[in-house]
């Protein structure tokens, strides 16, 4: 116990000792004395303390000139003439609209901003979408009615792939006449729903049908097959066109509320930005 009372009080003393040291240091560093000026230093003096002031030293650039030495400089004041420019002319053309910002429009008397803004927002044009429509007379009958309102409007047509079928059919006979042999020759021994094809790559090739399921399928083959045939199935896909109708009006048109009450309200219809429908420069 005594040797740990000891080192106690010797850690007591270190300690007082460093915190003298450090208060001395902050009160030194924050004292303010004087700067030592070093001997033999020149102090400044105001003006209003010398005798005379001081004389004025020139410079060789500033030394007056003699007068005959003294030679004067021309000045050529003809203008150069320059292509396709008239004296006269700057350089800025004087049919350029000047820059106006926002800030100098609200500066301006008689200009109101909401106003302007208002306006121009009521004439940006409106542009909708009208579909899908896989009847072809539906959509026509829907063009004429905006035709005949003076109503911007384009007609384009997109692919609809449908569902999957199957196609079953035997192969291209090297003549017609053998292609109708075949035909005569099936329908004999019982089987129907047969279509000579007469055009295209498989001409004269025989059709035995659009299946839907596997099922179907596969009677038809064994039917065939069982009367001495090798039919061919493909994957074959319904596709059909299905139509759209682009329309742009202007905000205030008054068949707006008529379009949007009347005969165009049965057909589905979307907003779009006008800029993402292809816009003609005719529309009949």
């Amino acid at each position: 116990m005594k040797w740990l009372f000891i080192l106690l009080l010797l850690c007591n003393v270190f300690y007082f000792g460093w915190e003298i040291d450090r208060q001395t240091k902050i009160t030194i560093r924050n004292s303010s004395a004087a700067i030592a000026i070093p001997e033999g230093t020149e102090k400044l003096k105001l003006l209003s303390e010398l005798g005379e002031p001081p004389a004025l030293i020139t410079t060789q650039a500033e030394q007056p000139i003699p007068a005959d030495e003294k030679q004067e400089e021309k000045v050529d004041t003809r203008e150069e003439d320059v292509p396709g420019m008239k004296v006269g002319d700057s350089t800025v053309g004087d049919n350029e609209p000047p820059d106006i910002g926002l800030e100098l429009l609200q500066s301006l008397p008689g200009v109101n901003i909401s106003e302007l803004t208002k306006d121009l927002d009521q004439a940006k044009p409106l542009c909708f979408t009208y579909g899908p429509m896989p009847d072809a007379a539906e959509s026509d009958r829907l063009e004429d009615w905006f035709r005949s309102r003076h109503v911007w409007v384009n007609h384009r047509l997109t692919d609809d792939k449908g569902r999957q079928l199957f196609w079953i059919y035997l192969t291209a006979r090297d003549s017609r006449e053998n292609a109708m042999a075949a035909i005569r020759d099936l329908k004999n021994r019982g089987v129907t729903d047969l279509r000579l094809i007469s055009t295209g790559e498989l001409v004269n090739a025989i059709s035995l049908g659009l299946f839907s399921t596997q099922a179907a399928v596969n009677r038809r083959l064994r039917q065939i097959t069982d009367k001495g045939y090798k039919p061919v199935v493909i994957p074959h896909y319904g596709e059909k066109k299905i139509h759209w109708l682009d329309i742009r009006l202007d905000k205030n048109a008054p068949v707006l509320n008529e379009i949007i009450d009347s005969f165009p309200a049965r057909y589905n219809s979307v907003p779009v930005a006008c800029n993402e429908i292809a816009m003609s420069t005719v529309n009949p």
